[in-house]
């Protein structure tokens, strides 16, 4: 198979197109571009066809922004006007995806499917240079190798090896780092917007790490910090009900909002006073808590500013430190260490030694001497309490030498290499200017860099891969690297096939990109129509296996590995719940029977209807049921967004399970449309079912006494057990019962959920599905109705399906299939009928879709496909026969 270097064709490009990068990209735009007339253009319909007619295996990429269709279309469809002979999908001869962000819709023949974005779990782990790698991931890559220009805005930011000097702050989560922490400025909200050297900044910590060793300089909490200018190493902070201090105050601790931003000398400046302090003691130095503090210049060592409900402190309180919740694991002398406060007690007396209200309290080594606190509600303390131990809230727990670490990580990535200007997530971050060897990180509303960013956001990717030979067109979703299957159709080509592409709004635009990972059949299922036979009655499949490689049931849905040639033997079988719901599980799938005597079968790939988002997958497994009714159940090798994917040596029934107590979280589901006649009346049974069901099989249980199936787009997230309400608009009156009802994800009772009673001579009817606990609307759709026949008579009543069964019974099996084929096309204005509503349908059963579909039009329908087959003597006959009823 071969990787397709495309170009698009600028000689078909519609005039609102814009080609450029050598004709390998295309944009909407407002204005016409003065293309010349050529005869191949599009005129109306905003499409561009490539260059190269493609056959045989080949696999191309395509980026894409806004409201873009990707798909292949026959040179041969028209290029003038806006039908459905331009429009491609929407005719025989073109097949599509439109991507539309949230969902995308395969569509051919007018016919199609809704598939919703799948969501990515465990993605690619890449290696090597990521300078231009992309941002906002979640669960993001596990990069290896120089990452000096990571972009900004990780969730999950990487635990970084290496020299981390001057890796920037704000984290989650943060490592247990070992040694001196004295300048650790960890986890910034509103960092500063710095000038000059600020490698001693003071930031804003929130759970700030549970330092082990030398933390005398250990920065504060800080909400809004300074904007400093000039030498700041020393700048006091802004405290949010600070302590109340008594004595000498001279080292006490910062936390500053809205902080000073200082120019000039302003030692011993003490402005804009709220409830200001009522000072008892030597409080020289003392720095509190901030509001709109004053605008400082030079040197403000001791600047103590801008005071809302100052302390008011009483004796010597240097370093009172009071009242833990899970304080940090400190080792070494703590005496003067005062963290993070919060309703610390009110202690009176000689305290030197009591450690208040802890919980998880500290076990300290080293010296704290000087570590600086976070104070919420500080206590009120009286006499000395100089060795009171204080009151944390998720305290550091540092090991090492961290003067500029970047703690507090979630579900980091594990990066190798010199991240030493990695550029972190930060929220409000600096528009730093000098050094900032330690600048904080973690962005959102990330610094607008400058330089080439032209790859830093990735685009919504697809990858397409054509077999022509099998007549196969699978599109997948493509994120670094990990291909997520989307659709697939299965059909026969019969001419070469030319990528084309649709864009449907203004800026929106389609690149050709190169393949990233070229599929093979190691990774890509061939899809495959089984053999139907019966089985004691029932319905069964039989997969003649070529060559090893992975092979997808269009059917079921079935994906098997296959080490070698052999033949596959499957069909579905009853769930025994009793066995099931006494290892505390119960369905989440079909149970299928599965045997090959050749033993070629190694890997299984079962549907599931989970949603990965939702938690649903955590509770999967397989059951693997015997013929002595000895049941086991197997852990998934790997769960996909589509199937749970396990490795077997045996053969027997295999299905989905979950456990009985999982948390009930919402499924995609089906909601399946059947068409009832009854005379002057008529009913629409609505069927939600979950999106694994085998959707021939419910089609066949349902299908019988003039029911059939009115294909729409179904799918749509369900949630079992929660009732939902069916209602019409406008509020016609056609009685819906019952209503509400629950939705009950069966795999064996296909019985409808709701009936909706309907008058007669209506033609269309639009359904809304709303879920009552959420108020919301969960599905919607447009359904036009069969033509009744006139009289209220069905169709197997009436003249005109019997004049036409004496005229199919003279068509052999293959004349058959073909008048079918004229069927599913659409005959001059009667609408074509869908291909599933022939599947498998003798003569009687095409005729009675016919008549029904379109009553005395049936024949017109008849004598032209007839003698679009060559077969004029039937059609005389035809002709001849319906003169002589006429006359009866």
């Amino acid at each position: 198979m071969g990787r397709c270097d495309l170009t698009l064709d600028p000689n078909t490009a519609h005039r609102n197109l814009s080609l450029s990068e050598g004709n390998r990209r295309v944009e909407r735009v407002k204005e016409e571009q003065p293309y010349p007339d050529q005869p191949e253009r599009f005129d109306l319909v905003p499409h561009v066809l490539c260059r190269e007619g493609l056959t045989g295996r080949c696999y191309w990429e395509v980026e894409w922004s806004g409201l873009a269709d990707i798909g292949v279309t026959y040179k041969g469809n028209s290029r003038k006007g806006d039908g459905s002979f331009c429009d491609f999908g929407y005719n025989n001869k073109s097949w599509r995806l439109a991507c539309r962000g949230n969902h995308y819709i395969a569509l051919h023949n007018n016919e199609y499917t809704t598939i919703p974005a799948p969501h990515l779990i465990n993605p690619p782990q890449p290696q090597g240079d990521l300078s231009s790698s992309t941002p906002h991931l979640i669960n993001p890559p596990q990069p290896q190798g120089d990452l000096s220009s990571s972009p900004p805005h990780l969730i999950n930011p990487p635990q970084p090896q290496g020299d981390l000097s001057s890796s920037p702050p704000h984290l989650i989560n943060p490592p247990q780092p070992q040694g001196d922490l004295s300048s650790s400025p960890p986890h910034l909200i509103n960092p500063p917007q710095p000038q000059g050297d600020l490698s001693s900044s003071t930031p804003h910590l929130i759970n700030p790490p549970q330092p082990q060793g030398d933390l005398s300089s250990s920065p504060p909490h800080l909400i809004n910090p300074p904007q400093p200018q000039g030498d700041l190493s020393s700048s006091p902070p802004h405290l949010i009900n600070p302590p109340q201090p008594q004595g000498d105050l001279s080292s006490s601790p910062p936390h500053l909002i809205n902080p000073p931003q200082p120019q000039g000398d302003l030692s011993s400046s003490t402005p804009r006073l709220i409830n200001p302090p009522q000072p008892q003691g030597d409080l020289s130095s003392s720095p509190p808590h901030l509001i709109n503090p004053p605008q400082p210049q030079g040197d403000l060592s001791s600047s103590p500013p801008h005071l809302i409900n100052p302390p008011q402190p009483q004796g010597d309180l240097s370093s009172s430190p009071p009242h833990l919740i899970n304080p940090p694991q400190p080792q070494g002398d703590l005496s003067s260490s005062t963290p993070r406060l919060i309703n610390p007690p009110q202690p009176q007396g000689d305290l030197s030694s009591s450690p208040p209200h802890l919980i998880n309290p500290p076990q300290p080594q080293g010296d704290l001497s000087s570590s600086p606190p976070h104070l919420i509600n500080p206590p009120q303390p009286q006499g000395d309490l100089s060795s009171s131990p204080p009151h944390l809230i998720n305290p550091p727990q540092p090991q090492g030498d961290l003067s500029s670490s970047t703690p507090r990580l979630i579900n980091p990535p594990q990066p190798q290499g010199d991240l030493s200007s990695s550029p972190p997530h930060l929220i409000n971050p600096p528009q730093p200017q000098g050094d900032l060897s330690s600048s904080p990180p973690h962005l959102i509303n990330p610094p607008q860099p400058q330089g080439d960013l032209s790859s830093s956001t990735p685009r919504p990717r697809v990858g397409v891969f054509l077999d022509w030979p099998t007549g196969t067109l699978s599109f997948y979703k493509v994120y670094c690297g990990l291909m997520t299957h989307l659709y697939t159709f299965q059909t026969i080509f019969t001419e070469p096939l030319y990528p084309t592409f649709g864009l449907q709004h203004p800026h929106t635009s389609v690149s050709l990109g190169f393949a990233s990972n070229p599929v093979s059949s190691e990774t890509v299922p061939n899809h495959f129509e089984p053999e139907i036979y019966s089985h004691e009655g029932k319905g069964a499949y039989r997969f003649q296996c070529p060559s090893a490689g992975l092979f997808q049931c269009s059917i079921t849905g079935l994906v098997f590995r296959m080490e070698g040639e052999g033949e596959v033997l499957y069909r579905t079988v009853h769930w025994d719940r009793k066995l099931l719901s006494q290892s505390g599980k119960r369905p989440a799938g079909p149970l299928f029977n599965i045997d090959c005597p050749q033993k070629a079968v190694c890997q299984l790939h079962l549907p599931h209807c989970q949603i990965h988002s939702g938690g649903g997958c955590d509770f999967l497994s397989v059951a693997h049921v015997t013929e002595d009714d000895i049941i086991e159940f197997l852990p998934p090798h790997e769960i996909t967004d589509t199937h749970v994917i396990i490795s077997i040596t045996g053969f027997s029934a295999y299905g989905d399970v979950t456990d009985e107590d999982a948390p009930i979280s919402p499924i995609l589901a089906h909601v399946l449309l059947f068409y009832q006649p009854l005379g002057k009346r008529s009913i629409l049974n609505v069927l939600l079912l979950p999106s694994n069901v085998v959707r021939k099989e419910v089609r066949e249980l349902i299908e019988r006494d003039g029911i059939r199936e009115i294909l729409t787009t179904s799918l749509c997230t369900l949630t079992p057990k929660q009732e939902y309400t069916l209602s019409t608009n406008p509020a016609d009156a056609h009685p819906i019962q019952p209503n509400p009802a629950k939705f009950v994800d069966s795999y064996e009772n296909y019985v409808p959920t709701f009936q909706l009673f309907i008058k007669p001579v209506v033609e269309e009817v639009n359904l809304l599905l709303e879920e009552n606990k959420a108020d919301k609307l969960v599905w919607n759709g447009l359904i036009w109705l069969p033509v009744t026949p006139p009289g209220g008579a069905t169709a197997g009543t009436t003249k005109v399906h019997f004049l036409l069964i004496n005229i199919l019974k003279e068509l052999g099996q293959s004349d058959l299939k073909t008048f079918q084929w004229y069927l599913t096309k659409g005959v001059d204005e009667f609408p074509s009928i869908s291909v599933g509503l022939l599947e498998g349908a003798d003569n009687l059963v095409t005729v009675d879709r016919m008549v029904s579909f379109h009553d005395e039009g049936a024949v017109k329908i008849t004598l032209k496909i007839l003698r679009e087959m060559g077969l004029n003597s039937l059609a005389e006959e035809l002709k001849k026969q319906r003169k002589l009823k006429k006359q009866v």
